[in-house]
């Protein structure tokens, strides 16, 4: 049979929702596109997490149907809160 692998966040996953949130961004968890649906001032957006400067890579674990939607419909990645709030041209407060 098939074997399932646990769905591992990545560290930066839960300091990035709580920073978005308390940006006024609705976060919603995905498994898949991407690991949030985000909402914003009129804009959905899904966003990947990666923690250090990881980019996607789509290995052995990758299923087609997740490759063949990387090619059409890339997601952005975030790797820290600033770069998450970039992408709806919000600046985080110093």
């Amino acid at each position: 049979g098939a074997v399932r692998r646990a769905n591992k966040k990545d560290v930066v996953h839960k300091p990035i929702v709580e920073g978005l949130r308390k940006h006024g961004v609705a976060v919603l968890d995905m498994p898949d596109p991407g690991d949030v649906l985000c909402y914003y001032q009129g804009r959905y957006l899904p966003i990947e997490f990666k923690s250090d400067k990881q980019t996607r890579s789509y290995t052995k674990e990758a299923t087609k149907a997740q490759e063949r939607r990387a090619l059409v419909m890339p997601i952005p990645i975030a790797h820290t809160l600033a770069e998450a709030l970039a992408l709806f041209g919000i600046e985080e407060a110093k």
